[in-house]
């Protein structure tokens, strides 16, 4: 069906008759379609090819052929296609000369933006259509910014504190922003289109208007200049004005634009910083102390006087803005600083890297020989505080504390008691190296600062304060050294050792602890009593061997001249006999006893010690049983010992006679050492030591304290006196020496006898 028939008719436009070929169409830039009567697309521009086919449009036809009001049905806009339709649909009937509509078309990678412009054209004797698509992407793109520069002007101008305004060439005001009214107090549509100097009739002084009319009437750009402004009210403000000129394309002046703003509550915070910060400057120039600032760029903001008197001759350059960097390389070239070894590149550079890593503390010593203690303080803007005290006084009492330290450590060294030294928390203040050998402590466990209860707690798990719980032993300890102050302890270590403990109060409410060894004390004392209690025994031994030899002898002299009268093989020659023996072990027992309650008669001599081991040893030959091992090893330096041959080789015999009856019938060895001690304060020459070793069963700890006593034997009844070894005792013991034992359950005994050589005694 024709369009025309159903449309009212319209005085069409004069039409654009087109060639044959369509030849034009090419030339023209926008996107071309000629559509006929029906709106079918009879032909279409190179333009419209290109666009299609850089879109994806694959058809080969490239639209010719197809209805163009169906394609509008078809678009992803339905509205501007509806309107596009009904356009094309009014051209077509005559019943409109043309229509242009904007229109948005994406393409996949770009977004872009077209202008649809559609007029009447005659073809054939009908009446068609031309519709041309034009980009109009930038210019859509440029309308768009402009409208949002528009409105983010607005926006701003809305927002911001300060006030926009323009003139025209009369300097009238054309736009004033809202801010204005609030800050000048006068309305915006008072003030438009009145003269600039009506507007501000109240500006403080007439100098202040001349002066905005000059900056004006120079056409050029005024920055930041501030005018007074007083109210009728008596208010004054302080306002900020910037403005240039406007111009046309082609340069005429049209006027001028600017912006102002109040700045009284700035211009007033800062003369109240200006005036806190010279208060502070003063402040600091007052101060007996040199105090620098810098900014966090390292350049000095102020120097105080104080600190200008440490570097005279320097004080030209401390102005603000001077890199630290250049004022210490000043500052060496005038060698104010003692460097001691370190290179001047070198502490140049380790001073840049304390000062960059913030908030530290250095100590100098100035060419005078003062000390200067600098603290430095990184504030929270970055700026750095230096504050330099003169700390000579005090490096002078750490040297005073220091020397003294270590006087009073060469005296505890030097000490033999063990000493520690703790504050009023019992922490480690000091302590000496007898104490660490006394208790036999590790070295890490004796620390400055280390609380005494952990040296408590290792003695405890080592076992020297008793069974139990370690802890507990420890706290219980600490308590204890607590609550007896000045209370003397006895401590009896693991190795044998016996300590005394005394605890002193400090002034400064800390403790002072005093250990000494008292072991040799402790057996001199044991020594004492066991000489007493040998004493009282031999005593009394030798008044009752006496008797009892009064009475053997006539009971021996008889029994042997019985004998001889009996006849032999009697039963009764026989009972004599054993009568006879009995009485002879018994003179022999007497003997003994008599021998070791002799208090004089001893005599000392020079016994060769290899010679009377020898003859000890064969004298007991016969007597140690064939399992029993025996060795010996005798330095050949031992020498003579001062000792009777006689007295020696009984001594000898006893113990080995000893350690074979501990061994009993079963294999065992028996060795017997003879050596010479290293020379001591107390013995110059050196003790000569004689050691008999078994590998019994050993001495159980309560028969070792009494193993010397007359007498005590832990043998069966009849196989031992309980005299051998009180006799070995009392023999050493009578030619100044001693005797001591060693000795563990289960793993056999050594016996220990010192004594002193021949060419000691000789000399003494």
């Amino acid at each position: 069906m024709d369009i025309r028939a159903i449309a009212p008719a319209v005085e069409a436009p004069a039409p654009w008759e087109p060639t044959d070929d369509f030849a034009l169409l090419d030339a023209m830039p926008a996107s071309t379609a000629i559509l006929d009567c029906t709106g079918r697309i009879i032909a279409v521009s190179e333009s419209w090819r290109q666009f299609a086919l850089s879109n994806g449009y694959r058809d080969a036809t490239l639209g010719v052929g197809r209805n163009y009001l169906e394609i509008c049905r078809a678009a992803d806009d339905p509205a501007v296609a509806a309107k596009v339709g009904a356009g094309i649909t009014q051209i077509l009937a005559a019943r409109r000369s043309g229509f242009s509509i904007d229109y948005a078309c994406h393409a996949p990678s770009k977004q872009r933006w077209f202008r649809l412009h559609a007029a009447p054209i005659a073809f054939k004797q009908e009446l068609g259509a031309l519709v041309m698509h034009t980009d109009i992407t930038d210019e859509f793109l440029a309308r768009r910014d402009l409208r949002r520069g528009i409105r983010r002007f607005q926006e701003v101008a809305e927002i911001v504190s300060d006030w926009l305004w323009e003139t025209d060439t009369a300097l009238r005001f054309t736009y004033l922003s809202d801010r204005f009214a609030e800050i000048v107090g006068i309305p915006v549509r008072e003030a438009t289109f009145r003269a600039f100097d009506d507007v501000f009739a109240f500006v403080d002084g007439p100098e202040d208007v001349g002066r905005l009319y000059s900056l004006l009437a120079t056409q050029k750009k005024f920055r930041d200049e501030t005018f007074r402004l007083r109210f009728p009210d008596g208010r004054v403000r302080l306002c900020r004005v910037s403005g240039g000129r406007i111009v046309d394309t082609k340069g005429n002046l049209r006027g001028f634009r600017g912006t102002g703003a109040d700045i009284t509550e700035q211009v007033e915070a800062q003369a109240r910083a200006d005036a806190t910060s010279r208060r502070f400057l003063e402040a600091i120039d007052r101060m007996p102390r040199g105090i620098t600032l810098w900014d966090e760029a390292d350049r000095l903001i102020h120097a105080n006087l104080a600190y200008k008197e440490i570097y005279p001759g320097l004080e030209e350059i401390m102005e603000p803005g001077l890199a630290f960097e250049r004022l210490l390389r000043a500052i060496l070239d005038g060698s104010y600083i003692d460097t001691g070894d370190v290179e001047r590149e070198t502490f140049i550079a380790q001073r840049l890297e304390r000062r960059r890593q913030g908030s530290h503390s250095v100590t100098l010593r100035m060419r005078t020989g003062r000390w200067e203690q600098i603290a430095s303080d990184r504030m929270s803007d970055g700026s750095l505080l230096n504050c330099h005290a003169d700390v000579t006084e005090l490096k002078l009492a750490e040297r005073e504390a220091k020397e003294k330290s270590e006087l009073l450590q060469s005296i505890l060294d030097n000490m033999s008691e063990g000493i520690i030294v703790t504050d009023e928390d019992l922490r480690l203040v000091a302590w000496n190296g007898s104490v660490q050998a006394m208790l036999e402590l590790p070295d890490g466990l004796l620390e400055i600062g280390a609380e005494l209860r952990a040296l408590s707690l290792a003695l405890a798990r080592r076992g020297e304060l008793g069974p139990g719980d370690p802890e507990q032993l420890a706290t219980d300890r600490i308590a204890f050294i607590r609550d007896n102050v000045r209370v003397v302890r006895e401590v009896r270590l693991r190795n044998g050792r016996t300590l005394q403990a005394r605890t002193y109060q400090m002034p400064t409410d800390g403790l002072i602890i005093v250990y000494l060894d008292i072991t040799s004390q402790k057996q001199a004392e044991a020594h004492a009593r066991h000489m007493q209690k040998m004493d009282a025994v031999g005593t009394l031994a030798g008044g009752i061997s006496h008797e009892l030899n009064n009475a053997l002898v006539p009971i021996i002299s008889l029994t042997q001249r019985t004998l001889k009268a009996m006849p032999e093989r009697s039963r009764e020659r026989e009972n004599l006999a054993v009568v006879a023996a009995a009485a002879a072990r018994s003179r022999d027992l007497v003997g003994k006893i008599l021998n070791f309650s002799r208090k004089s008669g001893r005599t000392d001599g020079a016994t060769c010690v290899a010679d009377g081991i020898q003859a000890a040893l064969k004298a007991l030959a016969a007597a140690i049983p064939a399992q029993i091992g025996v060795a010996t090893e005798i330095a050949e330096d031992v020498g003579s010992a001062r000792i009777d041959g006689d007295e020696l080789q009984q001594v000898v015999i006893n113990i080995v006679t000893n350690a074979a009856q501990a061994i009993g019938d079963r294999a065992g060895s028996i060795g017997i050492e003879a050596s010479r001690e290293p020379p001591s304060a107390a013995h110059p020459t050196g003790l000569i030591r004689i050691t008999v070793r078994d590998d019994g069963p050993g001495i159980p700890e309560d028969a070792r304290q009494r193993i010397f006593e007359p007498f005590f034997t832990t043998k069966p009844v009849g196989q031992g006196t309980g005299l051998g070894l009180s006799l070995v005792h009392a023999i050493v013991a009578s030619h100044g020496g001693r005797v001591d034992v060693e000795s563990e359950p289960g793993a056999g005994a050594a016996f220990h006898v010192l004594l002193e050589p021949a060419a000691a005694f000789a000399t003494a």
